[in-house]
């Protein structure tokens, strides 16, 4: 939580709009479908899924 809150204050604070954090892999698809964000930043290793499962699904 302190690395994705910390992450998203320092692109705030240089100008960039954080529109959504997903807390977890499961929230990686919704968020992206609910707010078509021009990029996203995404820890692989994020729970409950391993790899690249919650980027896959956004993707899809």
């Amino acid at each position: 939580v302190l690395l994705r809150e910390g992450i998203a204050r320092l692109l705030t604070e240089s100008g960039f709009d954080v529109v959504a954090q997903a807390a977890t892999a499961d929230d990686l698809p919704r968020k992206s479908l609910a707010h078509h964000p021009d990029l996203v930043i995404a820890d692989i290793n994020t729970p409950p899924g391993h790899g690249d499962d919650g980027l896959q699904a956004a993707l899809e």
